[in-house]
């Protein structure tokens, strides 16, 4: 929109689970019923335009706006997205908090079910995007598909948040639990293993496993989540390179991520926390349809109550 009008009229399902998790927190924090409706509301049409039932999950090339059955989705064969996937997830378990809609908790369960075991791994990291399969078969990736290490410890820490509010609710049984639990943590063990930068701090963008990183540059979202992500696994591990990690990427950020003159978080710099402007406008902006205060806010945050809990 440009404030009057509207300019694109596709629905792009990652956009919707963000618009449902947006009303769900605003009614967490201010008890607002709209919000909860406007949620619930979302989540319906969502469920009705979306949801796969032959492979499970939700399919992502919708194309027209919903809810309108006489359209279905341009190919339900499509690869599914990581970060799609992920989202959908948090935002399912934080519409659950306000509202314990059972659909809504089976509709979770089955992304958990998704992430944690059907999505193939290589060397212990997922991929970018996968090809979805009916029966509960595994998905294999996509063609031509990279490891975004950002995303696999996103993964990480979400699922682990995940699986701590289900377990206090009585959600879900404590031996599936704890092999989702243990699936994660794997998962963002690979991730630290070939995607942590040893010598500055940090996280690096992307790469294939086994492999050297394709790209170095620190992007400041993977910089927030990874971080997240190093204090659950300490907290599941014990391990102590964890926190020394977590300690060291704080130490990264604060002196190279953070802009210390303006404030807010750099796009990205170099491994080696050189900034430089990169002559496009996504890259050098501060905050834009890609970036907003979501990542770089949450961190800290949660960090801060995570610590204060244990």
């Amino acid at each position: 929109m440009n404030g009057s009008s509207i300019l694109q009229d596709n629905t792009v399902l990652y956009g919707q689970w963000f618009v449902l998790y947006g009303f769900s927190q605003y009614y967490a924090a201010f008890g607002d019923v709209r919000a909860q409706q406007y949620a619930l509301d979302c989540f319906a049409a969502v469920d009705a335009a979306w949801h796969n039932s032959s492979t499970g999950g939700y399919t992502e090339n919708f194309v027209n706006s919903i809810p309108d059955e006489a359209l279905a989705p341009v190919d339900s064969d499509m690869p599914r997205t990581l970060n799609v996937l992920m989202h959908g997830m948090e935002a399912l378990a934080a519409l659950h908090r306000i509202s314990s809609h059972p659909t809504v908790l089976q509709r979770l369960l089955e992304l958990l079910n998704i992430l944690c075991t059907r999505l193939a791994r290589e060397q212990g990291l997922l991929y970018e995007a996968y090809l979805p399969a009916a029966g509960g078969a595994q998905w294999q990736p996509a063609p031509g598909q990279v490891v975004v290490y950002g995303h696999n410890l996103e993964s990480t820490w979400l699922v682990a948040d995940t699986l701590d509010y289900l377990l206090a609710i009585d959600a879900i049984e404590p031996a599936t639990a704890a092999r989702y639990r243990a699936a994660a943590m794997d998962i963002g063990a690979a991730a630290v293993q070939q995607g942590y930068d040893a010598v500055h701090g940090g996280v690096y963008e992307s790469g294939l496993p086994g492999q050297a990183p394709n790209s170095t540059a620190k992007v400041w979202w993977v910089q927030a989540e990874s971080m997240m992500a190093l204090w659950k696994l300490w907290q599941h591990s014990g391990e102590v390179q964890y926190l020394r990690k977590l300690a060291q990427s704080t130490h990264f950020v604060r002196e190279h991520v953070l802009d210390n003159i303006y404030g807010e978080m750099f796009w990205q710099v170099e491994a080696d926390g050189t900034s430089k402007f990169y002559n496009n406008t996504n890259l050098d902006t501060k905050g834009n349809m890609w970036k907003a205060s979501y990542h770089s806010a949450r961190a800290p945050l949660f960090l801060e109550r995570w610590m204060t809990q244990q």
